[in-house]
């Protein structure tokens, strides 16, 4: 008659198998489950388990606030705690790891910003640069019928100006 108690010992291939699942099941965990100190990277916040989306929204599944309109950047800065950008923050506490997601995801997204409008703001002054530079060339090419026209307004002026002050 087998005994219900009586353990048989795992096979060769299973004993590194076995003492990883007694480990995490002394831990608290589930032996089928990766490594969750460590979460993947997302390359959108859509891709976060705490965030129920659809196609008109999205809630929060830290603090279960739904949000009406579906913007990334406000998704994040929600979930990332950070304010002034006209969504309240999650008033949740965050587990470490992802909140530690939701900072490094808001870093490169600050960055990503900074670089596209540096990247603006050069290719600006370069037209602005070229187009002064044509400006100069058309300029110094235009012939003069009556001389510069400048150093006459400069010189009438003041005449004027010193005969206004004898005349006084």
């Amino acid at each position: 008659m087998p005994d219900d108690d009586v353990v048989s010992p795992p096979a060769d291939g299973d004993v590194e198998d076995s003492a990883a699942a007694a480990a995490a099941a002394a831990d608290g965990g589930s032996p089928d489950k990766e490594d969750e100190s460590t979460l993947p990277v997302l390359t959108s916040i859509w891709e976060d388990d705490y965030v129920e989306d659809d196609n008109k929204g999205w809630k929060c599944g830290h603090c279960g606030v739904t949000f009406s309109q579906r913007n990334a950047t406000k998704a994040l800065c929600h979930l990332s705690k950070r304010s002034g950008y006209h969504i309240s923050i999650c008033k949740a506490k965050h587990p470490d790891r992802y909140a530690e997601r939701y900072r490094v995801m808001f870093e490169k997204f600050v960055a990503k910003k900074v670089a596209k409008k540096r990247a603006a703001t050069l290719i600006e002054e370069g037209i602005v640069a070229g187009q002064a530079e044509a400006a100069a060339a058309l300029q110094a090419k235009r012939p003069r019928k009556y001389g510069d026209f400048s150093a006459a307004v400069s010189t009438t002026s003041n005449s004027t100006l010193a005969s206004a002050s004898v005349a006084s």
